[in-house]
């Protein structure tokens, strides 16, 4: 929205009236509205004893209706979220906003205070928010459920929620995808983001305008290399792999000692384990093309283009779902 008159990253942007908001191109809202459970919906129709692969396209058909009777029903948009490796399944329901502009948001300077040393670090210290208004047929949005607006602001002692993303975890990992973490995927992952900062700072030095450029592009991959490089880390540390493994031995012990959840459950690790092996053999060439293609935006425009010609035409159950963001291990 920055224009050469008015650069609102280096001087950020504040409307005085209605009239002064910025309309955001590309830029939806979506208010989660309800959770419901659609465990037994999405589960109940796998087949006992089906194959994995087999499993794996029943559960996808079952999500794909789910989620497409849900949006018919409603007009909002539903999305089937999988919780546990698929223990549990929630269905998501969304109020839509396409027409969003801004209010208010600082400069970067304030906002980014301290740059990439204070990231992880000293967060607190920065003004790093941003206020944008939600339209509804060209008029603000009417909204029963809102927070209130105080000017006294919070109280020492206060009970205090803070809204936010959580951020994952892998506590409930096997030791096979620690090791496949630790061995492969990490330090390949590492060694991507190095030479793309390096590529990155080089690019910068040269001028203003570069800096600007590639600023977005550092940050994040400045805070990917640190969040992954914290993670390496820990793998890294035998008492933790030890305490690991110890909490594994006795998951599978007490599994081996009930004839019924060892008949069940028995062969879980093994099979992880055989799979991860498999894994390790094309990790690098499945990340590079399917998992991170937003690396090259011309190559996942490419790919999207011809996706598109050949998925279209296929129910939503066997379609490849909606691209994410590609995992980080």
């Amino acid at each position: 929205m920055s224009t050469a008159e008015h650069d609102y990253m280096a001087n950020g942007f504040s409307a005085l009236m209605k009239n002064d908001e910025k309309p955001c191109p590309d830029l939806e809202v979506d208010v989660l509205l309800r959770i419901s459970d659609v465990t037994g919906k999405v589960s109940d129709t796998v087949r006992p004893a089906a194959p994995a692969a087999d499993a794996n396209r029943m559960r996808k058909a079952s999500i794909a209706r789910i989620e497409k009777d849900c949006a018919t029903s409603s007009g909002n948009r539903c999305d089937v979220v999988t919780f546990y490796s698929g223990g549990e399944y929630s269905l998501y329901e969304y109020k839509k906003y396409t027409d969003v502009r801004l209010v208010f948001a600082p400069e970067f300077a304030v906002a980014q205070f301290g740059g990439d040393p204070d990231n992880f670090m000293y967060p607190r210290y920065c003004l790093d928010f941003a206020f944008f208004r939600a339209y509804e047929n060209g008029q603000p949005a009417s909204t029963k459920d809102y927070l209130v607006w105080s000017r006294a602001g919070a109280k020492d002692g206060e009970l205090t929620f803070v809204s936010g993303n959580p951020g994952s975890t892998g506590r409930l990992q096997t030791v096979a995808q620690m090791e496949f973490s630790r061995d492969v995927s990490y330090p390949m992952l590492l060694r991507l983001y190095q030479d793309r900062i390096d590529r990155l700072l080089s690019f910068s030095s040269q001028n203003a305008e570069n800096k600007r450029v590639a600023r977005d592009y550092l940050d994040d991959d400045q805070n990917e290399y640190k969040s992954l490089s914290g993670f390496e880390d820990g793998l890294k540390d035998p008492k933790l792999m030890d305490r690991k493994r110890e909490e594994q031995h006795k998951l599978r012990a007490a599994i081996d000692n009930d004839p019924e959840k060892k008949k069940k459950f028995g062969k879980i690790w093994d099979q992880v384990l055989a799979a991860y092996k498999q894994y390790a053999t094309f990790f690098k060439p499945y990340y590079l093309l399917e998992a991170a293609p937003d690396d090259s935006q011309l190559f996942s425009i490419a790919r999207m283009v011809v996706r598109y010609v050949a998925e279209t035409p296929k129910p939503n159950g066997p379609k490849i779902t909606e691209p994410t963001s590609g995992p980080s291990q």
